[in-house]
Formats: C-alpha cells, sequence, structure tokens
C-alpha cells in the first residue's frame, strides 16, 4: 500500500523493524528515552534552553497540551488560514482562553501591517501561528510573524505538526518559545507520539493545573529523570529514534531535497492533464504537499476507491467553502517512502480514471 496522504505517511521496514518492549521504569526504557530527547533537539534545532517533551499521542493532544498547561489564564492572539488555525481556536474555547482570531482567507497570507495593528490593539501574551496549514498545503512566515512577536514583548507557540524538518525551522535561532510535532510526517516515523518542545522557563513557572493527563509540568519534572508520568507507547520510542537516527544519516536538506524533486514531479504531471495545482497569490506552496484542484468532470470519490483498490491511498476532503476550489482538492504527499516511479504511477491511474 502506498500512501500519498499528508499522515499516516509510508514508513521503512528498517524503522518498523526496530520495535522492542521494555518495563517503563527500567534503565533500558531511560535509555533510549535520553536518546529520543537528544535527537529531537536535532529536528527542532534547540539547546540547553529548551525541554523536548514526548506525549504518548497524536499531534492534536501535544496541542491540546500547550493550551491547557500554558495559554490558560493568557491573553492569546490565534492567526488561522485553514483548518488547523481553526481547529486550535476551537481548543481555546473548549477551555475557556481569553483570546482574539486574526484570520485570513483558507491558504492566504497574513497581512503583516494589519497584524501589527491588531498586536498593538489587543496587547496579547502569546502569538499561535501554524507553520504548514496542512488543509490547503501553504506555509505561513513564521520568521516575520516571530519578528513581528518579538517587537511587541509577545511569546510564540508554533504548531508545526506537519510542518518539522519538511519546513525550515530552528527555535533557537528564532527563540520560539514553544513548538509541537510529530514523528510521522517528515520525520517518517510510526504515528503514536507527539512532541512539546518548550522553553525550560515557561514550563519551570507553570503553577495552576488544568488538566492530570495534560499537564506539560508533570512531563517536565519526570523527564529530567529520563521517564514518562504514566505508561507510554514503549515500542514507539525505538521506533521514532530509529527514524530519527535516519534522518540524521541522510540530512533534513537532503530530504527536502527530495520532497523537492518529488513535489515538482507531482505538480508537472498534474500540469500536464490541465489539473490547477491550489496556490493562493504570493503564499509559499509547501515542500512536500501539493493540492491539486479536482476538475468537476472527475468524481474525485470513485478516483480514491478505485486508486485504493490499486494499493494507492490519497486524500480529498469536501470542506464546504465558500470558494469552491476548496471543495474539490486532491492532497498528494510526498513523505515517506514515495518514489519517482510511484508518482508516475499514482498519475497514470489517475490519467487513465480521468480519461475513460
Amino acid at each position: 500500500m502506498k500512501l500519498f496522504t499528508p499522515g499516516p505517511v509510508g514508513v521503512n521496514n528498517e524503522v518498523l523493524s526496530t520495535s522492542k518492549l521494555f518495563f517503563h521504569r527500567s534503565k533500558d526504557f531511560s535509555d533510549i528515552f535520553s536518546k529520543l530527547q537528544k535527537n529531537l533537539s536535532y529536528v527542532f534545532d534547540t539547546d540547553d534552553r529548551y525541554s523536548n517533551l514526548i506525549l504518548t499521542g497524536s499531534g492534536t493532544m501535544a496541542n491540546e497540551s500547550v493550551v491547557t498547561s500554558v495559554l490558560k489564564g493568557r491573553r492569546v492572539l490565534f492567526l488561522s488560514n485553514g483548518l488547523f488555525g481553526e481547529r486550535l481556536i476551537e481548543m481555546a474555547i473548549i477551555h475557556h482562553v481569553e483570546h482574539e482570531v486574526f484570520n485570513a482567507n483558507w491558504g492566504d497570507i497574513f497581512d503583516l501591517k494589519a497584524l501589527e495593528e491588531k498586536l498593538d490593539e489587543f496587547k496579547p501574551e502569546y502569538i499561535i501561528v501554524v507553520l504548514l496549514e496542512t488543509s490547503v498545503g501553504v506555509v505561513n512566515n513564521v520568521k516575520a510573524i516571530n519578528n513581528l512577536a518579538k517587537q511587541y514583548d509577545c511569546r510564540i507557540f508554533v504548531d508545526a505538526v506537519s510542518g518539522l524538518v519538511a519546513e525550515e525551522l530552528s527555535m533557537k535561532e528564532l527563540g520560539i518559545d514553544v513548538c509541537t510535532s510529530v514523528p510521522n510526517k517528515a520525520i517518517e516515523g510510526i504515528p503514536g507520539l507527539s512532541f512539546v518542545s518548550i522553553k525550560k522557563e515557561i514550563v519551570e513557572n507553570l503553577i495552576e493545573k488544568n488538566s492530570y493527563y495534560l499537564d506539560l509540568k508533570r512531563y517536565y519534572d519526570i523527564s529530567i529523570k529520563q521517564q514518562t508520568p504514566t505508561t507510554p507507547a514503549i515500542t514507539l520510542f525505538f521506533n521514532t529514534n530509529a527514524a530519527l537516527e535516519q534522518l540524521k544519516s541522510e540530512t533534513m536538506q537532503t530530504r527536502r531535497n527530495r520532497y523537492h524533486k518529488n513535489s515538482d514531479l507531482v505538480r508537472s504531471l498534474a500540469n500536464s492533464m490541465g489539473w490547477e495545482i491550489f496556490k493562493p497569490q504570493d503564499q509559499q506552496l509547501a515542500i512536500a504537499i501539493s493540492s491539486l484542484i479536482v476538475p468537476e468532470s472527475v468524481d474525485i470519490n470513485q478516483l480514491k476507491k478505485n486508486l485504493y483498490e490499486s494499493d494507492i491511498v490519497v486524500w480529498s476532503h469536501d470542506y464546504q467553502k465558500e470558494d469552491k476550489r476548496l471543495n474539490r482538492l486532491l492532497q498528494i504527499s510526498v513523505m515517506g517512502d514515495i518514489s519517482g516511479n510511484d508518482i508516475r504511477n499514482l498519475f497514470k491511474q489517475i490519467n487513465d480514471f480521468s480519461n475513460a
């Protein structure tokens, strides 16, 4: 089965074969925990000002842990131009976080001048932005947004669940305060864990507890002993560490170059069929995800079904938006074990179906 989905992505056999099971209060587990934390410093690009916390759960869990542990009781400004920005806002509403929203149309760039005016007016303590808005396959200008945040003495939380590694991001260079991600995107590991990279000064000063399982202070305090507060997905620590070792061997830049090459092929083959790529004006496209606009003459659901019968999985969703393009997006991810031949085979199948 070839997964062209933005997550989960295909995982190679070497990573899959590294599963081990140990008692999580043993030295064996503490050793792999320590290795994993150090390897996470490589992908987040952190130094000793930061702690890399490891949770058992999806990226949504990591994000909600930040909302409940860090943002509750703060004035927060959410930047939203897609589904995952909206999901973060929903969490804030559920947990009664004081907040306002700075919106752009789905996929559009944020107006930095208008954002500066909003910061001056609202004076938030935290600003929240998604690095790679997966729903539309565009990358937000985190560097420029971060510069504004620092200018207005505002901390920044970056949701890099799908963007880490695939897109350039350095926490220590930008001074990002909190960042979340997962192993089963561009790290090319198995799903089931999530990460919160956070400045120690923030997590050490957390006092109020708004959740038991999602309390990042608990995770931080016991992480000093290379442990987790509750039983984790033990085998995934080994799989994830193996994936990170492979990434270090390949290097992040080489992996991005691979994604660039494969995404260029995806977009070229789509254009050759007369299919458009969803690209709002002046917006940066994701390196590893292409959002194709499927012509109305093509039955998307039947296309997906036919591809699945050929062991090919793609993703689409009708977002029911006024912009009709958003209701006919077919997303093609090249993260994971995807080759040029896999991409050419995918488009042969799409072309055959479209012309049948």
